[in-house]
């Protein structure tokens, strides 16, 4: 009777720290996960300001239609 109490209480020590050792480990997964998604919206929030966007914003033609909006006249378009 006792040789299987200490198996039985081996067997929960055993089970206690792969459980342990697993909850860590998922923790630094789910630590990992927000830290990415908190990345993710900054980027979202404060949007990257590139030379070449704004200089394409500037210009007449590229200004309405990244408003989404279309051209503003007939000739701001290209002839086909």
């Amino acid at each position: 009777m006792e040789k299987e109490l200490k198996a039985d209480e081996k067997s929960i020590s055993d089970d206690l720290a792969a459980l342990q050792k697993k909850g860590k480990f998922l923790e630094k997964q789910y630590q990992e996960a927000n830290s990415q998604l908190r990345d993710i919206v900054r980027r979202i929030k404060t949007p990257s300001r590139s030379p070449a966007t704004s200089r394409l914003k500037q210009m007449p033609a590229f200004s309405s239609v990244a408003q989404n909006q279309g051209p503003k006249q007939k000739s701001d378009t290209l002839p086909p």
